[in-house]
């Protein structure tokens, strides 16, 4: 298996890259809602300091999001999917020439690697991170009910 040294961040989106985040340790294999729900239980307790969480649909088009990035420790300045796209050109050149010495009448693929956007962002609705943050807040409560003494 590779080992992926991947990165992800929360933050918050306009639908073209990062606006403000913040980086956190993400497991390469774990998803992405992992992440976010951390970051939910951990503003619970107190507030969220950089406001990436949106509770409300206000028409800006904002929406808090994770990031997240493939990368491999042999090539560490290269995401995943850029890999793979010229893995797959190789491949295709590699055919393209066989085929054509063979004497066959080829036409030549063009591959275009899609915005890395599509792939890297996990966005979610504010109805879902409002519902996610009131659950969090609700497990802080009743712990700390929980762990409150009583009077004697």
């Amino acid at each position: 298996m590779l080992k992926p040294a991947s990165k992800g961040s929360v933050g918050y989106t306009r639908g073209r890259g990062l606006k403000i985040g913040l980086g956190l340790p993400i497991d390469p294999l774990a998803d992405s809602e992992a992440a976010i729900i951390r970051y939910i239980q951990y503003v619970a307790k107190d507030m969220d300091f950089l406001g990436i969480l949106y509770t409300e649909e206000d028409g800006g088009g904002e929406y808090t999001c994770v990031q997240r990035e493939w990368r491999l420790e042999q090539a560490p300045d290269q995401e995943l999917t850029q890999l793979a796209a010229q893995a797959w050109e190789r491949v295709a050149k590699l055919t393209l020439d066989a085929a054509t010495k063979l004497g066959a009448h080829v036409i030549e693929p063009k591959f275009k690697l899609r915005d890395p956007n599509h792939v890297q962002f996990e966005v979610y609705a504010p109805s879902w991170v409002k519902e996610q943050l009131a659950l969090a807040k609700e497990r802080i409560t009743k712990h700390r009910g929980l762990s409150t003494p009583g009077p004697s």
